[in-house]
């Protein structure tokens, strides 16, 4: 008989790293998070981001009841939420959008990290192709790019700074691999965090 798979990407993965002195950047891979894909039909978008709760304007998150809305283009988004990976997150939001969109399960295929701190910007520009500074990329802004060879769903949740980057689960452990070594340039802690 065979071992089981990890029920997350990363769970074989050995203890994080923890510096000696207080850490300047701290890098955790999300568990728990909920991922459902939301696409509007032809003429209602409008209808589906009522339906939501959301803004229609693309470009930077916004927060429905109990999930973040990362607009993916006009009319789509990627819904993430707290509280597990069972499918009835996409359930609730398939019954939201019901005649005016389609809501699509993603969260076991996709795989979500959080770069916080002072050198996050720095890190994170080391490959991507974005402008993830202020003003180009203020709190809530969201873009699509690449990093590591990756495509990367980059949220800048604050100014602290503060990215989430989502990633396809199959290439979280290359993603976590590049997050880790560019980390050893700063006083870093990586670590895991459930998703709140």
């Amino acid at each position: 008989m065979t071992d089981p798979q990890p029920l997350h990407p990363l769970d074989h993965l050995g203890a994080p790293r923890t510096p000696e002195q207080p850490p300047e950047l701290v890098i955790s891979h999300r568990r728990g998070l909920a991922f459902c894909q939301v696409m509007a039909r032809s003429g209602h978008t409008e209808a589906v981001a009522a339906a939501l709760g959301i803004p229609v304007d693309a470009g930077l998150a916004s927060a429905g009841t109990g999930f973040t809305a990362l607009p993916l283009a006009p009319g789509q988004w990627m819904l993430c939420a707290a509280g597990g990976r069972d499918g009835g997150f996409a359930t609730e939001i398939g019954q939201c959008v019901r005649g005016v969109g389609y809501a699509s399960e993603q969260s076991h295929g996709r795989a979500a990290f959080r770069v916080r701190g002072v050198p996050a910007i720095a890190l994170l520009s080391r490959e991507c192709r974005l402008d993830l500074d202020t003003p180009a990329a203020p709190a809530g802004f969201v873009g699509q790019t690449v990093m590591a060879d990756v495509g990367v769903l980059v949220h800048r949740v604050d100014d602290a700074p503060t990215f989430d980057c989502v990633v396809y689960a199959g290439y979280a452990e290359h993603f976590w691999g590049w997050l880790n070594s560019g980390a050893r340039s700063f006083n870093a802690v990586l670590t895991e965090e459930d998703a709140e």
